[in-house]
């Protein structure tokens, strides 16, 4: 209940209140309307809403061949084409009730794990430039190790979701 002077408020009636603290040490309440709820108000964007993409193997040989031309992974490449793409859960989903897709992925990825491989293989075989002083050549040869390790990783993530491919 409420006292005559307004000046505190029970338990009863902290519920219909809104509490207010206003950098105070003690927070303060304020009386609101009793029996009015407040509902968030939505906020209004001016972006259209995208629309839904639909299975067709002719879908699945573009999104396969975006795969194969940017050598990106399905989730990577939903994150980078988001208008172009579903997401990678669509994606997922459909490889499992669609076999045709399944296959074009599969592929996809040999191809991909093919490119990486030939990146590898360049890379081992890159000469060092002649004339560096010794950080520079430490610093050279740091970055030649670091993308030689993320191109092994990649290889061997990717070589052993697909089907028939020896352990690397």
């Amino acid at each position: 209940m409420v006292d005559d002077n307004d000046d505190h408020i029970t338990f009863g009636e902290l519920k219909d209140n809104e509490l207010i603290n206003e950098g105070s040490n003690s927070p303060t309440v304020k009386k609101g309307n009793k029996g009015k709820k407040k509902t968030p108000q939505k906020k209004k964007t001016n972006t259209p809403k995208k629309s839904p993409i639909r299975y067709s193997e002719s879908f699945a040989d573009y999104f396969c061949d975006l795969m194969v031309e940017h050598s990106l992974e399905v989730k990577t490449l939903c994150a980078k084409f988001p208008d172009a793409t579903p997401s990678f859960t669509t994606i997922y989903k459909w490889s499992s009730k669609y076999p045709y897709f399944e296959t074009a992925l599969i592929k996809a990825r040999e191809h991909i794990v093919s490119t990486w491989l030939d990146d590898l293989i360049a890379l081992e075989q890159a000469e060092c430039p002649p004339l560096l002083a010794k950080d520079e050549m430490r610093a050279y040869y740091g970055d030649m190790r670091l993308r030689i390790d993320i191109l092994k990783f990649k290889l061997a993530k990717i070589a052993s979701s697909i089907p028939g491919f020896a352990k690397l």
